[in-house]
């Protein structure tokens, strides 16, 4: 029996898909329920210097993006550009000893949803999708990016220039 072309794609983006989501055997719960039912806004930098998402100890802090050379990524420490880009940080860190980057795994339930409250600040993500469709999420000078490639790359090494002087 012979598969035709069109099968073939459609078992590999599956295959992919299902990929990207094993968690030890914990899949993770993407759909629509678990997204914040507000409104998505657009902010301007004097909205977003003084963030804070949860309570406790599970808080997460976006404190005056202005003054403190932070970066907060989201990430499955799995993916390729997860990866890739925690690599990227790594070299960036050495650069930059007084950037701050916070790694928060979306495979855990609690930082998923801490993810998308952060996210549901910014009406758009810059890089490989404009829609947050791709992990890694990072933010920091303002801005919001999902995915990594060379752009990403490039567009990330100027905003921590520019949060680290």
């Amino acid at each position: 029996m012979r598969l035709r072309f069109d099968h073939c794609f459609i078992f590999a983006i599956l295959f992919l898909v299902s990929a990207c989501a094993v968690n030890h055997n914990k899949p993770i719960d993407y759909s629509i329920t678990n997204i914040a039912q507000e409104p998505i806004k657009n902010y301007t930098e004097s909205d977003t210097d003084n963030i804070s998402i949860g309570e406790g100890e599970d808080s997460i802090h976006v404190e005056n993006l202005n003054e403190e050379p932070k970066l907060i990524m989201f990430h499955n420490n799995q993916g390729p550009m997860c990866i890739e880009q925690l690599s990227f940080l790594e070299g960036q860190k050495k650069k930059f000893p007084n950037l701050i980057i916070e790694e928060y795994l979306t495979t855990e339930q609690k930082t998923y949803a801490k993810m998308i409250e952060i996210r549901s600040s910014f009406s758009v993500s810059k890089g490989v999708s404009s829609s947050f469709g791709y992990l890694p999420i990072t933010f920091v000078n303002h801005n919001a990016y999902s995915g990594f490639n060379d752009e990403v790359k490039s567009m990330l090494e100027k905003d921590i220039i520019e949060v680290c002087r």
